[in-house]
């Protein structure tokens, strides 16, 4: 064991947003691994913000002193989480299922606070677009057929899934456990906007 921590800063969703997102993916069959999909647990679903990789513990609390005082200027507000697509696109053998979180403006003000935030104590910025969202599921086979039957069905859907809406008030440092049996996500500090 190498004392290294693997972690990510992330928005977290309310239980019954989770309950909802699970839900839906019942009924659309992403969580069904025969079809080539490899679901995302409920409860570790979240608005990711940074991902970091790994880190040391000296890191963690240079990173939860740097996130207390920068998202201390931020104001709560809300978002809803709705729609739903694929990453690249589906006409490019998707391998990302997400749904989307709007409005982006506000989240994209805080992934621009964060992203600043981690730079001043050497973290990279990331070099693509921040594109808010919450992944369901990955494409574990791409261009296979059963994965593409869903998702064909989700762009079919006729009237865009919505999930809930709740009031964003802070950003969670999480640390990131690979299993046998799944990833688990636990808390290592949370970071409140002004009150």
């Amino acid at each position: 064991m190498n004392g290294l921590i693997r972690s990510f800063i992330a928005i977290p969703l309310p239980a019954d947003v989770h309950h909802s997102l699970e839900n839906f993916s019942r009924k659309m069959g992403l969580v069904d691994r025969s079809n080539g999909l490899r679901p995302v647990k409920p409860e570790n679903i979240h608005i990711t913000l940074k991902f970091l990789g790994d880190i040391t513990q000296q890191q963690v609390k240079d990173l939860s002193a740097c996130l207390d005082q920068s998202v201390d200027a931020l104001v709560p507000f809300n978002v809803e989480i709705r729609g739903v697509g694929a990453f690249p696109g589906r006409q490019k053998s998707p391998r990302v299922i997400w749904v989307g979180a709007s409005p982006s403006a506000p989240l994209q003000q805080v992934y621009k606070t964060i992203d600043s935030a981690t730079q001043r104590i050497g973290f990279p910025s990331e070099n693509r677009p921040f594109s808010p969202h919450l992944t369901l599921a990955r494409v574990s086979l791409p261009g296979g057929s059963a994965s593409q039957r869903v998702i064909e069905s989700l762009m079919k859907l006729t009237s865009e899934p919505f999930f809930g809406q709740f009031q964003v008030n802070k950003v969670v440092l999480f640390k990131s456990l690979l299993q046998p049996g799944g990833t688990i996500y636990s808390t290592l500090s949370s970071h409140h906007f002004k009150k």
